[in-house]
């Protein structure tokens, strides 16, 4: 079966629960920006596209070692924000940046801050980010 974008695009979203990553081979098809998609950034190596769907949905498309790899988020970060697509799709970056703002408040906040100074900051960050993708989850999906 031959595909192009419109097909993928179609594929992914509606017979694909989300995040459930397709792989094509890159030589199959044309570059994603022919078919709207903007550069974008993702945690996983390679080239990052994106597009947004009118339901507020998006396709997100990585390109590595000759493939492209196909999926469907619940939130577009480019149409409802990066805050939505961080609840409802990569929930577990708001407990890691609380870590990291904890670990950093307690860095800065003394002058010799120990070893479990920076781990009970770290902690309570991850705990606070828990609680703040919870609180959003409720808030943004009610």
């Amino acid at each position: 079966m031959e595909y192009n974008w419109t097909s993928i695009i179609r594929l992914v979203r509606y017979s694909y629960p989300p995040h459930v990553e397709l792989e094509f081979p890159a030589n199959s098809l044309p570059p994603p920006e022919s078919a709207g998609f903007k550069p974008s950034i993702g945690e996983k190596p390679g080239k990052h596209y994106r597009v947004p769907l009118p339901d507020g949905t998006g396709v997100h498309v990585r390109y590595y070692d000759g493939k492209y790899y196909i999926h469907w988020d619940k939130c577009d970060p480019l149409t409802r924000g990066v805050l939505c697509h961080w609840v409802n799709d990569a929930p577990h970056i708001i407990p890691i940046v609380g870590a990291a703002l904890g670990l950093l408040h307690k860095q800065f906040s003394t002058t010799s801050a120990k070893l479990e100074d920076l781990m009970e900051g770290a902690i309570k960050g991850m705990i606070a980010g828990v609680a703040i993708t919870i609180l959003l989850n409720l808030i943004i999906n009610q």
